[in-house]
């Protein structure tokens, strides 16, 4: 009766430099795309130990440095490595070729390409992971119906992203005078966000101005009488200038009766 082999699980401590060459190392488990970066050698062992002893099966640790396979080991064994370097005072530069010399690892020199040639897979997955500041360049931000509503109406909610693999988070909004909103956002993967970006969204339902308001003057009578007081009264205008020009003639009679 055959017995069924326990399921093996892989994981990858590689060195890392910054470009103040500050050394780290990025713990990573196949078939996982994240990983974890870590400030010391012994900090990456540890969270090691501790990943492996809640999974259910077997786990191993693989140390590339420089893109070469430097040895495996178990997490029992990790206990006595660890206190040989700790010992020796090794430093993290240091710690993955002074475990390789003193044979605190395993080495299998003919799997020593095939480590290899997944160390490269490796590197180019964290290469991807850590790039969030280009996807969230690239992404397509926009508002969903913006024909339907103007840019004063939209809020953090209403702008979304094309992007699905990572998580998108609107994180400010400003309306401007030409009916367009400015977003900030970032993407987050897990831990790891990007930077804030802004992208400029505009297609919104044109504002309607407000159209000036035609006055109009109406001119209708008060009363039923308007119009005959208007005839009575334009007929003592009459009346009085005929009587004027009656009252000069008269004086221009007498005058000439006198002289």
């Amino acid at each position: 009766m055959s017995t069924k082999k326990p399921k093996l699980y892989r994981f990858y401590l590689s060195e890392k430099y910054d470009e103040n060459r500050q050394i780290s190392f990025n713990l990573k488990r196949a078939g996982i795309k994240a990983y974890t970066n870590f400030k010391s050698f012994k900090e990456g062992i540890e969270e090691f130990n501790v990943i492996a002893a809640q999974l259910d099966g077997d786990s191993r640790i693989w140390f590339h440095q420089n893109g070469a396979y430097r040895g495996s080991t178990t997490p029992e064994k990790t206990v006595t490595m660890l206190s040989r370097v700790q010992d020796q005072k090794v430093r993290d530069e240091e710690v993955i070729e002074f475990i390789n010399k003193e044979e605190l690892v395993d080495v299998s020199p003919s799997k020593a390409n095939k480590e290899k040639v997944e160390e490269v897979k490796v590197v180019e997955e964290v290469k991807e992971a850590i790039d969030l500041d280009k996807v969230a360049k690239e992404l397509k931000v926009f508002v969903n119906y913006a024909d339907q509503k103007t840019a004063s109406e939209v809020t953090l909610d209403d702008v979304l992203s094309s992007e699905n693999q990572y998580e998108f988070v609107a994180t400010a909004l400003s309306w401007n005078d030409d009916n367009t909103v400015t977003a900030a956002y970032v993407v987050r993967n897990g831990e790891e966000s990007s930077k804030e970006h802004t992208r400029l969204i505009d297609g919104f339902k044109a504002i309607e101005m407000n159209k000036p308001k035609q006055i109009y003057t109406h001119y209708v009578s008060r009363t039923i009488w308007g119009k005959p007081i208007i005839w009575l009264w334009s007929f003592a205008v009459i009346l009085e200038i005929i009587c004027i020009i009656i009252l000069i003639l008269r004086m221009y009679v007498w005058e000439g009766f006198f002289f």
